[in-house]
């Protein structure tokens, strides 16, 4: 299993660091845990890379669990609806 922190900013100009390292972790071919705790702010850019993130790994039968995700983050979830496409249940 492996465990990936996500920043407390999470946008745009981040989007580059943040691909590479969920592409290293597709490429460890493990479950991960993605901890959302700390996300005080992220935008749709950075959601729908993580969308994309969660369905490669569930397409390669590779479990994803999220970790307390903060409110900030769940609030951009239902906002964009993107519960089925991030496999997160949650508010």
């Amino acid at each position: 299993m492996q465990y990936f922190l996500l920043d407390d900013v999470i946008n745009i100009g981040k989007l580059t660091t943040l691909k590479n390292a969920l592409q290293q972790l597709i490429e460890q071919q493990q479950a991960v845990t993605i901890d959302a705790s700390k996300v005080e702010r992220i935008d749709t850019a950075a959601l729908q890379l993580l969308a994309l993130f969660v369905q490669t790994l569930k397409n390669n039968n590779i479990h994803v669990t999220w970790q307390q995700p903060s409110e900030p983050f769940i609030t951009m979830v239902n906002l964009l609806a993107l519960h089925s496409l991030l496999d997160i249940h949650h508010g």
